[in-house]
C-alpha cells in the first residue's frame, strides 16, 4: 500500500501586456517535513523584499505539540519561474528547489538534495489576503487533505467537497478517503456540516469529522491551504471548485509528497518498513484531459537521483468539478476537484494498493514577451 502526497496546483499564466515584475510581498504558507522518526507542518507568514531576502513567522505543529518558529533566509528566482529558497528552519539544510506560478501569487518548494535524503518536505504558499469576510467563501470548495504520523504510523489521504453560506456554517461536507488503519486502506464515504471562521487577513478554521482544521486564503480568493489544528503534519489544498471550459492547457510545475507502505509497489517500496519521498518536476497539457512529462526525486535506499517520465490523466471533469483520473499516478486511478479557472487540480488516489496522493502543480506558461526580474536582481533575458 503506498500513500502519498502531493498538491496539483495551476496558476493561471500572466497576460501579455504585463508589467515586469519582481518576486515580493506577503505570502500565507505550510510547511510540511516528514522523516522516519517525526512528521511536522509550520503554518505561517513569510516577507519576500523583491532583492533575494525574507522573513518569516509561524507556528509548527505535531500530534500534541506546538511552538512559535521565527527566521529569515534567502531566495533566487529564474526566467523560467525556477529558482530556490533557503530552508526556513535550518539553514545549514540544502535548499528548497522553489517553483513559482507565472502570476507570481502561488509558491511552491521541496528539498531534492543527495545530503538530504532522510527529510522529506513541500512547502505551498499563497500571496496573502486583506480585508476578507466570511463571504468570501461563499459557494463551492474542494481539494484534497493528507496526513502522516510515524509514531504510530497512520496515513491518511481524501477529496472533500464543501458548501459554504457565507455566514459560518458549511451546508454539507462530502469526504472520500482511505486511511491506513483502517479496512485495509479502502476507500471510505462520508457527509456532515460544519462551521467555519474567517480573518480580515484571510486566515481562519473550519471543523470536520477529522477535527478543527487552520486555512489560509489566497489573495484573489480561490485556493486555500491549511493544516490540521491539533495534529500538524497534515497538508491541506483547496480550491473553488468548477468545471472550466477547454481544460488545463500549458506546462505545469509538479511537487509531490509521498508516504510508501510496506509492500507497496513503488520505487521506494519496501516489504517490510514505510518509506518516503519527495518529488519535483513538469507537466504539459493541451486541453485534451490529458498531461505528460517527467520528475525526479531521491531513491532512499541507494541515495541515486531518478529522472523519470510522468503522466496525469485521462481524465474527466463533471459539472461540480469533480475529477476522475483514469491514471493517477503510482499505478493507481485517482479522483480531484478542478479549480473553476482550470488554474489547479489537487487530487489523491482511490486505490487500497496506491492510497494517499496529493500532487502540487502551478502553470508556467508564458503568453507573450516580457521581462521577469529575478531576486538577484539584475534584468533577466526576455522569454517567450
Amino acid at each position: 500500500m503506498r500513500w502519498n502526497l502531493a498538491v496539483f496546483s495551476i496558476a493561471a499564466g500572466l497576460s501579455s501586456h504585463a508589467a515586469a515584475q519582481s518576486f515580493s510581498g506577503s505570502y500565507q504558507f505550510v510547511y510540511a517535513v516528514w522523516q522516519r522518526g517525526s512528521a511536522f507542518a509550520v503554518m505561517g507568514s513569510a516577507v519576500f523584499d523583491g532583492v533575494g531576502k525574507y522573513t518569516f513567522q509561524g507556528i509548527q505543529r505535531s500530534t500534541g505539540h506546538s511552538a512559535s518558529v521565527t527566521g529569515t533566509g534567502e531566495y533566487t528566482l529564474q526566467p523560467d519561474f525556477t529558482g530556490s529558497i533557503s530552508n526556513p528552519l535550518d539553514p545549514l539544510m540544502p535548499p528548497l528547489q522553489l517553483r513559482v506560478s507565472a502570476d507570481l501569487d502561488t509558491l511552491g518548494a521541496s528539498t531534492i538534495d543527495y545530503n538530504s535524503t532522510y527529510q522529506h518536505d513541500l512547502w505551498v504558499a499563497v500571496r496573502a489576503s486583506t480585508g476578507k469576510t466570511a463571504a468570501d467563501l461563499s459557494g463551492s470548495w474542494g481539494g484534497v487533505a493528507n496526513y502522516y504520523s510515524p509514531a504510530p504510523v497512520i496515513a491518511r489521504a481524501g477529496r472533500f467537497l464543501f458548501q459554504f453560506d457565507g455566514k459560518g456554517t458549511i451546508s454539507s461536507e462530502d469526504w472520500s478517503w482511505h486511511e491506513s488503519d483502517q479496512n485495509n486502506g479502502s476507500l471510505q464515504q462520508s457527509s456532515a456540516t460544519g462551521t467555519y471562521t474567517l480573518a480580515a487577513d484571510g486566515t481562519g478554521t473550519y471543523t470536520t469529522p477529522f477535527g478543527t482544521k487552520r486555512i489560509a486564503v489566497s489573495a484573489d480568493g480561490l485556493s486555500f491551504i491549511g493544516t490540521d489544528d491539533a495534529n500538524g503534519q497534515e497538508l491541506i489544498y483547496g480550491v473553488r471548485a468548477g468545471a472550466p471550459t477547454g481544460g488545463l492547457q500549458g506546462r505545469y510545475h509538479w511537487l509531490q509528497l509521498v508516504s510508501v507502505s510496506p509492500g507497496g509497489n513503488a520505487t521506494r517500496g519496501s516489504s517490510f518498513a514505510w518509506s518516503l519521498t519527495n518529488d519535483l518536476g513538469s507537466i504539459d497539457t493541451n486541453g485534451t484531459q490529458r498531461g505528460a512529462g517527467s520528475n525526479q526525486f531521491l531513491d532512499g535506499a541507494t541515495g541515486r537521483l531518478i529522472d523519470m517520465s510522468a503522466m496525469l490523466g485521462p481524465f474527466t471533469t463533471a459539472g461540480n468539478g469533480y475529477v476522475d483520473l483514469t491514471f493517477g499516478g503510482l499505478s493507481s486511478a485517482g479522483i480531484g476537484v478542478m479549480r473553476s479557472d482550470a488554474a489547479a487540480l489537487p487530487w489523491t488516489n482511490i486505490t487500497s494498493a496506491v492510497t494517499g496522493i496529493l500532487f502540487c502543480v502551478y502553470k508556467v506558461r508564458r503568453a507573450g514577451k516580457r521581462r521577469l526580474q529575478g531576486a538577484s536582481f539584475s534584468k533577466l533575458p526576455s522569454v517567450e
